[in-house]
């Protein structure tokens, strides 16, 4: 965001307010706290009282960051809410100068983006910035910035075109991400949006469901989504072709229809069998004459992220893979395995070869760690 002219001094003054000096030693903060822990090391290794003296005496941490994540003062007019917004900020008990108990781990991890995107959000609040900043962070970083930054990586051998540049026989845009790899294409729908916590938390089947249609269905202006998406994209590609795709053969095209997503809730197996349940069906009501299409796929954006090597070597071919899984859930004992539990096994029976640590990861860390 430091490079965006909307957010650029804004962000700047929100790492003023955490006390640190940018995005780096935040997360190089963060790290620390990380390491600690000692997440990677056996369970009975885990240590959830941390101390930082040592850190600190180096230089390692910001002490007044880390003390900012500290609950002590809010203890005594606590209050829950759907969301446990106070202990996912507030996630560190202070015993001592130097000594903290880590109350829960999964808050510290969310700290490495999704609470980052709520804590900005809350900063443009408190200086009494309206914004539409969670639709704008959606679109304008994560779809027209990252996603296509890990799909090239992934990707560089397939044709790709991405939003605006997929544009179908209405002059509007087709999908997200356009991939090809001889005649078959995967249409992608990116769908970086949270669910509620007073939705996912109800207990109320229909109320979550409604929730998720409008999400993958249509919203409450009626407008297409995820799901309905695809399927206006599969029907035109079968009526029109693709205009934009110069190479694209005329006869036999496949279509892979996918949803990445970056909210987990997506990837709960009931919910992606829900949903491909309702393609399937719509599917079948549109009588295709000219392209062949395959069930739609749940594929979370960190699937990408972590098989990048493997996908731009050629150990992983993602057309195959789909095929793959889908033969694998018409098993109906395999029916609600989710995309990334099945390629767990795919790997290991296919894919023996251990690339190791991520190129682009081992970059990020070394900025990180040289973070002042």
């Amino acid at each position: 965001m430091e490079n965006n002219a909307k957010y650029k001094d804004l962000v700047i003054e929100y790492y003023e307010n955490k006390n640190v000096s940018g995005y780096l030693r935040m997360f190089r903060n963060l790290m620390v706290l990380f390491t600690e822990v000692n997440i990677g090391h056996p369970t009975e290794e885990r240590s959830h009282q941390i101390n930082l003296q040592t850190s600190n005496k180096f230089g390692e941490i910001d002490l007044d960051y880390i003390e900012s994540f500290c609950i002590n003062s809010e203890i005594s007019n606590y209050m829950a809410d759907d969301s446990f917004g106070v202990i996912r900020n507030k996630f560190l008990f202070k015993i001592s100068q130097f000594e903290f108990l880590v109350l829960n781990i999964n808050f510290l991890l969310d700290q490495f983006y999704k609470a980052q995107v709520f804590s900005f959000m809350a900063f443009l609040k408190t200086k009494g910035i309206e914004n539409n900043f969670l639709s704008e962070k959606g679109k304008d970083f994560s779809e027209e910035i990252y996603l296509r930054e890990v799909l090239d990586l992934c990707f560089p051998g397939l044709i790709k075109f991405y939003g605006s540049k997929c544009i179908n026989s209405k002059r509007e845009e087709l999908c997200d991400v356009y991939l090809r790899d001889s005649n078959k294409i995967c249409l992608i729908e990116f769908k970086d949006v949270l669910l509620s916590a007073s939705a996912k938390n109800s207990g109320n089947q229909e109320r979550l469901f409604k929730a998720l249609e409008e999400k993958f269905l249509k919203n409450k202006k009626n407008k297409s989504k995820g799901i309905t998406q695809l399927l206006n994209a599969v029907e035109d590609v079968d009526n029109h072709s693709v205009s934009f795709d110069t190479s694209v053969p005329d006869i036999d095209l496949e279509i892979f229809p996918v949803i990445i997503y970056t909210d987990n809730t997506f990837g709960v197996e009931g919910v992606n069998n829900h949903f491909k349940k309702l393609f399937t069906k719509e599917i079948e009501n549109l009588d295709l004459k000219n392209v062949k299409v395959r069930d739609v796929v749940f594929i979370n954006l960190n699937y990408f992220e972590m098989h990048q090597d493997y996908l731009n070597h050629n150990y992983l071919d993602i057309f195959v893979i789909i095929d793959q899984y889908l033969q694998h859930i018409e098993n109906t004992n395999f029916s609600l395995t989710p995309f990334e539990v099945f390629s767990r096994f795919y790997m290991n029976k296919y894919v023996p070869e251990e690339l190791g640590t991520l190129s682009s990861f081992t970059e990020i860390m070394n900025d990180i760690i040289s973070a002042e």
